[in-house]
C-alpha cells in the first residue's frame, strides 16, 4: 500500500523492533531497525533529525547484542548530525553522549582506556531541558 520507503513504514519497522527486543529476541529485531534506518535515510536524507533519533535506537539495539563497537560509532554519527543541524547547544548531544558512555559501562570498552569522564552544562539555548550539569561518559576514540 505505501511502499518500502514511506515514513509509515519506517515507524512500523520501529514498533516491530520493539516489540521484538521487549520479547527478549534482540537480535531478530536488528534488520527492523535497519530497515527503519535505511527508509529514514531515503525518505529524509543524511543529516535529518529523524536520521539521529533512528540511529540512536539502532544503536541500543547494537549494544544490546553486544555489538559495543558498532553501536558506539553509530551514536557518534548521531550526534554529528545533531551537531551540524543544531550545533553544541542541541539537547540530544549529552543524551547521546551519555548513550555511549553505557556501552562502555556494559561493553568491552569498560576495561580500557577508552572512555572518560566529562562534563555537559545547562546551556542558555535550552535552560528548560538541562536543569545541573550533566556527568558524561564518553568514548575518547
Amino acid at each position: 500500500l505505501y511502499g518500502p520507503d514511506h515514513p509509515k513504514v519506517a515507524e512500523s519497522m520501529i514498533m516491530i523492533g520493539t516489540m521484538l527486543s521487549s520479547l527478549g529476541e534482540n537480535v531478530a529485531a536488528m534488520p527492523y531497525y535497519e530497515k527503519a534506518l535505511m527508509a529514514t535515510v531515503s525518505l529524509y536524507g543524511e543529516n535529518d533529525d529523524r536520521v539521529s533519533e533512528s540511529m540512536s535506537i539502532l544503536g541500543h539495539a547494537l549494544s544490546s547484542i553486544g555489538n559495543y563497537t558498532d553501536a558506539i560509532n553509530v551514536f557518534e554519527k548521531a550526534i554529528s548530525i545533531d551537531r551540524t543541524l543544531h550545533g553544541e547547544n542541541n539537547p540530544n548531544i549529552p543524551i547521546r553522549l551519555n548513550s555511549i558512555g553505557r556501552v562502555c559501562l556494559e561493553g568491552v570498552f569498560r576495561r580500557s582506556k577508552a572512555c572518560k569522564i566529562g562534563f555537559w552544562t545547562r546551556t542558555s539555548s535550552y535552560p528548560d531541558r538541562l536543569q545541573r550539569p550533566w556527568i558524561v561518559l564518553a568514548h575518547t576514540g
